[in-house]
């Protein structure tokens, strides 16, 4: 809505939005800041960021309809927010919960954190790391203003819509469902291996499986952050440092932790069932 539209300059954003709240471009360019530094300030040991490739574009839409125009325009269709290696986010604002918009731009911010700063260029990432790095700070506790990386609660209490206000409701969290998912798929059997979810091809991941693929990736990267060693923290933080300067994620692994990926596996899956 061009007569509503916003736009905020800040130290690394250029934020756009139609949301009728005076300060609603000023809120969101704030939070953008303060999530990149956060995210950043959990990875940073031993990974300095690659200069900026400038300020980001950050599209922010009051009405899906608008906001699907967009996505269908750069090809992102069927999500509700998302970050283009072209270099935007974009989102809209009629999400059922304010933890769920939250949990979003959060999820798109850390794609952006790690591909414009992190990454050495032209290195692709694999997809497991890339999404459960995303999940990983997406799903994570916001409490009193603060993300608390890796803490996550099993209920959540919402206002609905999500920026429009509207009563409470209390709802399990997606915190929890994702992990009961990879159980119950650990219970039958059909859970992937952590040697065949390395591999996972991108149309099988995003396939019909994705919520599992989602989920299992994200406690994996939970698994090697705070589970895997005594010192899994400061091994989690080499991991990444080898695999953004194009190491190979297997041997980076193995190197790291010390042990193979069959007892990385075994190890992954008794921390599922503590989750």
């Amino acid at each position: 809505d061009a007569d509503l539209l916003q736009k905020v300059v800040s130290e690394r954003f250029i934020v756009y939005t139609d949301l009728r709240a005076p300060d609603a471009g000023r809120k969101l360019a704030t939070n953008f800041e303060v999530l990149f530094l956060v995210i950043y300030e959990d990875l940073e040991a031993g990974l300095p960021a690659y200069s900026n490739f400038g300020k980001l574009p950050v599209f922010v839409f009051a009405h899906q309809e608008a906001f699907d125009r967009l996505a269908r325009a750069v090809g992102m269709e069927g999500f509700a927010g998302y970050y283009s290696p072209l270099g935007m986010l974009a989102f809209h604002a009629e999400l059922p919960t304010r933890s769920r918009a939250l949990s979003l731009q959060i999820h798109e911010t850390t794609h952006a954190l790690v591909d414009r700063h992190l990454v050495a260029e032209d290195l692709s990432l694999a997809t497991w790391l890339n999404e459960g790095l995303a999940e990983y700070y997406g799903e994570s506790d916001v409490r009193r203003g603060r993300l608390v990386p890796g803490r996550h609660r099993n209920w959540r209490v919402d206002a609905a819509p999500s920026l429009r206000g509207g009563p409470a409701l209390r709802r399990r969290g997606d915190q929890l469902t994702g992990p009961l998912a990879v159980r119950h798929a650990l219970r039958e059997g059909s859970l992937p291996t952590v040697r065949s979810l390395l591999s996972t091809p991108n149309e099988q991941f995003y396939g019909p499986r994705a919520r599992l693929y989602y989920a299992m990736s994200w406690l994996f990267v939970h698994y090697l952050k705070h589970g895997a060693a005594d010192d899994a923290g400061d091994r989690f933080q080499r991991f990444l440092l080898y695999v953004f300067e194009g190491y190979p994620i297997e041997q980076a692994l193995e190197t790291v932790y010390a042990t193979g990926l069959d007892e990385l596996d075994a190890g992954f899956r008794k921390y599922v069932t503590r989750f």
